[in-house]
Parts: structure tokens; sequence; C-alpha cells
């Protein structure tokens, strides 16, 4: 009898161990996934891929969209549950996407504001300056309505500063005739983005160049 309540007891403490070590072990998968996450999404915002970087960082967390979305939170601090500065970055990105997308000061404005005060992690000197631009940005928008309504309906022809409009495909002017650009000397399209990239809007028109005129 004593052996059998002992060998219960060590079934159920192996059962214990067990469900403990998956526990963990989906536990770090998560966390991987959440700072492979932020890394990437740091990488594509640098890159002006603002949307791409926005679904990196939802991906990690399913409550940050309402999170953003409830605009009364005034009183509750989010980006305290989330991984470094995800809720910062997320905001940022979400803010920049919409600019350089040509859109509204103030639903810019309305992501910017989200961003705490006292921030001052990655990308802080830009998202300042973007505060700055964005005052600018509603006092045109304001005193010229009729302009902007105009700047909204050529945005996909013309995107600002050459950035991606909410992935929007571009017709891009390229500079030199295609066989000056010795596409066939580059092994990847990257490296051919790197030294080409003043005549091409961001590396995703590089790539399509590339790949139509790699041999």
């Amino acid at each position: 009898m004593m052996k059998n309540g002992v060998k219960y007891l060590i079934g159920f403490l192996v059962s214990v161990f067990l469900l403990t070590a998956m526990i963990l072990g989906a536990q770090a998968v998560y966390q991987k996934r959440v700072v492979t996450a932020y890394d990437n999404s740091i990488r594509l915002i640098k890159e002006g891929k603002y949307a791409e970087a926005v679904e990196e960082l939802k991906g990690t967390n399913k409550d940050i969209d309402d999170d953003i979305s409830n605009v009364s939170s005034s009183d509750v601090k989010p980006e305290t549950r989330y991984y470094k500065d995800t809720w910062t970055i997320c905001l940022y990105a979400m803010a920049m996407q919409e600019y350089s997308g040509g859109g509204s000061a103030s639903v810019i404005k309305q992501y910017l504001d989200r961003i705490p005060t006292e921030y001052s992690g990655e990308f802080q000197s830009d998202i300042e300056k973007l505060k700055k631009e964005v005052v600018s940005l509603e006092e045109e928008q304001q005193n010229n309505p009729e302009k902007d309504d105009e700047k909204n309906d050529t945005q996909l022809d013309n995107p600002k500063d050459g950035k991606a409009d909410n992935g929007a495909r571009r017709k891009i002017v390229y500079g030199p005739p295609v066989e000056d650009y010795n596409v066939a000397e580059y092994s990847d399209p990257e490296d051919f983005y790197y030294d080409n990239a003043e005549n091409f809007g961001d590396y995703d028109s590089a790539r399509e160049f590339y790949m139509e005129n790699h041999p």
C-alpha cells in the first residue's frame, strides 16, 4: 500500500514537472517572438516601411489595437504592459504611416498625444521632430483646406519625400538607362538598393527593378 502511494506521488510530481516545463517552454517561445518582432519593427521603421512595422508589433499582443483605439484611457498606462518601447514604437509607426501618406494632422496628433511625455527611448528625437512638424501641418491644413484636398488626391502619384504611401504601388522614374545599373554584378537586391538608392523611392521599388532586370 505504501509502495503504491509513493508510486502515485512520483507520478504526480513528474506530471507537474512536465507541465511546468511545457509552460516555461511556451513562454520562452512567445518571448523570443516578441523580441524578434520588436527588432524587426525597428529595422522596418528605419527603412520607411511603417505599415509593415505596425503589423509586426500588433502580432505580439492582441490587445494593442484596443489600447490604441481607447482614447479615453488617460488614467491608465498601457505602455507598461508591453515589451520595452513597443507601445510608443507602434504609435510612432502609425503616426508616420499617416504622415508619409499625406494624412490628416489631427489623426497624426492623436497618435503622438498617446506617447508618454517622459519618453526617452528609441526614435525620441524623431518623435519630437514629428510633433513640431505636425503643428505646422495642422495650421496649414486649417488655413488651406482646398490645398490639402488637392494634395490628398495626388498623393498616390507624388508621395511625400519618396516614402511609401500605405503600401500603394507607385510609378518610379529611374535616372540612368537600365544597362547603366550593372544589375548582373549584384548577388542580391539589398546591395543593389544601397548602391542606387538615390534613383529609387524605396527598397521595394529597387527590388522590383532588380528582379525584373537581373539575368
